[in-house]
């Protein structure tokens, strides 16, 4: 089983970037004792690959590299070298807990010792095939059905209640948790269901080949080797077009979220998700529409929006990452075409005071948004002159902010009139 995954697939589980390799090793930040760039990782020594951290010692193998960020206990333990030096491993123990996580995450079997030519041929495939994303309307229908067949658990509907979420509006969102087992039998419930699950990112083929007839068979199964909460991200007709994973765990590079996919390059028949703005809808004509970050703040500021001021005449534009804002002006455009908005607000996140990237596409974002205003103040030139209200263009500043997002704000707007508490604690009061 050891030799049925690479150093590479444990880099991918825990969120190393392989790209960072030069020659035969690599630097990264070490989930044990914290230090930059102090865990080396080589994928050419020892039996697969090792790893070791020059501050805290703590390091192993290609399964250790995986127990390290999945918080193990660590013994002491002397090389094999000559200097005899001392470093700390997971005990035996995380190691057998951690063997069997990671034959869960990548779908290897023990019955099937052929793994690494099913890879070869997921690859092959991969590269001929091509397959095409599904449409919007299957995509909604397959993760509709999906998020139905989930479960939330406690850890997560607490950490949405501290959002400011109330159950009921968790139910209605579709928030659930991401399955650690079972995935293929998942899969194959949305089958018996009559669902196609082809071109939809996040599901795959497992390719298994029966060890006495080399018989090959395939089966649809779900890929999300990163445990969390799944995020449904819907287009301005309320469809689930897309998902984000919200990790339990940070990647090393601080990510805190992942798409959904089934993208990578060995899995049989995956699909590569595509960057959606999530559009948070309102239930009356939008006066006010926000450009933000994240599909999570539409739904939790659109929420305390309600409750705060008694109105639904806010809609959320939001984007997964500040510059990824190329379908804001097709969106403004539409809006401003069916809808008598008032106002267009761009309120990312308050790092764009502070971080130069995010403050560059910040404005990058305003010139669109002003440019996409000016446009179709003189395509709509009639509709203007005969009451509709122009639209005008407001950048949040700095000393308005009472939180690092707008769904902070709002939650702080909530809290300062109902004496600190979250609206789920008003609710259960």
């Amino acid at each position: 089983m050891f030799d049925d995954f690479s150093i590479f697939d444990v880099m991918g589980l825990v969120g190393l970037d392989p790209t960072r390799i030069k020659s035969s090793s690599g630097y990264y930040d070490c989930p044990i004792c914290g230090g930059k760039k102090k865990l080396n990782v080589n994928v050419k020594v020892g039996h697969g690959g090792v790893c070791r951290c020059a501050k805290c010692a703590a390091g192993g193998d290609k399964l250790d590299l995986y127990l390290l960020f999945h918080n193990p206990r660590l013994v002491s333990t002397r090389s094999t070298s000559e200097s005899g030096s001392v470093y700390y491993r997971p005990s035996e123990e995380d190691r057998h807990r951690g063997m069997k996580e990671i034959m869960e995450a990548l779908h290897i079997r023990r019955s099937d010792p052929n793994f690494m030519r099913s890879v070869v041929n997921a690859k092959t495939a991969a590269t001929t095939q091509q397959p095409q994303i599904s449409s919007p309307e299957q995509r909604n229908v397959v993760y509709s059905s999906f998020l139905q067949l989930l479960k939330l658990t406690s850890a997560h509907r607490t950490a949405l209640h501290d959002r400011g979420l109330t159950d009921q509006e968790i139910e209605r969102m579709q928030f659930r948790s991401t399955p650690m087992f079972g995935r293929t039998q998942l899969a194959q419930k949305l089958i018996a269901q009559g669902l196609s699950l082809d071109g939809v990112p996040g599901f795959f083929k497992l390719s298994t080949t029966d060890e006495k007839t080399g018989e090959v068979h395939e089966e649809w199964s779900v890929y999300c080797p990163d445990p969390g909460y799944f995020v449904p991200i819907r287009n301005r007709d309320g469809l689930i077009v897309a998902m984000q994973i919200r990790l339990n765990k940070p990647t090393t590079d601080k990510a805190k979220y992942r798409f959904f996919t089934s993208g990578r390059e060995t899995l049989l028949n995956g699909q590569s998700a595509v960057s959606e703005i999530h559009v948070e809808m309102c239930s009356q004509p939008p006066r006010y529409v926000v450009v933000t970050e994240g599909p999570i703040k539409g739904y939790v500021s659109r929420a305390l929006f309600q409750r705060i001021f008694n109105r639904d005449d806010m809609a959320l534009l939001c984007v997964v990452g500040t510059s990824n804002f190329g379908k804001v002006k097709t969106l403004m455009e539409w809006m401003m075409r069916q809808y008598p908005v008032e106002y267009f607000i761009e309120m990312y996140d308050l790092d764009k005071f502070t971080n130069q990237y995010v403050k560059r596409d910040r404005a990058n974002l305003e010139r669109e948004m002003r440019e996409t205003i000016l446009k179709m103040r003189k395509e709509l030139a009639n509709q203007y002159a005969l009451g509709k209200p122009k639209p005008k263009f407001i950048s949040i500043s700095q000393h308005h902010y009472l939180g690092k997002g707008i769904d902070d704000h709002m939650l702080a707007l909530y809290q300062q009139e109902h004496e600190g508490h979250t609206p789920f604690e008003e609710e259960n009061s």
